[in-house]
């Protein structure tokens, strides 16, 4: 296969994903196989996270599932898209900022740690607010919790179980 781009290199707009997701769609394409898209979001956030890039599947999952004049909501567990319209009026523009987005080398670990930092800061409070670990669906997702809590009680126990710079990430 031969490649072309124009996008700028480490530009951070997620030119790994879709090109993840363009040699799988190629690859389905050539053996005449079919899966749905969100099944192959999933897969392809996976194959990214096998490579070393503890990315969480949304670039993949808008590469796929993206509608014209809308925007998305990602759910995660189970991966869902809710399209959003956008108001007729409204224009999106991207612009490249000239600042390279590494996801390589140091920055590759830096952008791993944050992720396991999220993960870290959910996990700590969830036992912090007495959440039982051991059963999967006793102990909620972020968003879970937001449904289950007030803002100012999950605030509260974070800052009484997490330190900079995992407090920013779960405040975040």
């Amino acid at each position: 296969a031969v490649l072309g781009s124009s996008v700028p290199v480490a530009g951070g707009l997620s030119s790994s994903s879709a090109l993840v997701i363009a040699v799988a769609l190629a690859l389905l394409h050539a053996n005449h196989l079919a899966e749905s898209p969100l099944a192959l979001a999933e897969r392809m956030a996976a194959a990214e996270r096998y490579v070393g890039l503890q990315g969480g599947g949304m670039d993949q999952a808008i590469c796929l599932g993206a509608q014209a004049g809308t925007a998305s909501r990602v759910d995660f567990r189970p991966l869902r898209l809710t399209p959003l319209l956008v108001p007729p009026g409204w224009r999106i523009v991207v612009a490249s900022s000239l600042t390279r987005a590494e996801k390589s080398g140091a920055a590759k670990e830096r952008y791993n740690r944050r992720t396991q930092e999220c993960r870290e800061a959910l996990e700590r409070v969830r036992v912090h607010l007495g959440y039982d670990l051991e059963s999967r669906e006793a102990a909620p997702g972020y968003r879970e919790l937001l449904a289950a809590h007030q803002s100012a009680e999950l605030l509260e126990a974070g800052g009484a179980v997490l330190a900079d710079p995992v407090l920013r990430r779960y405040r975040h």
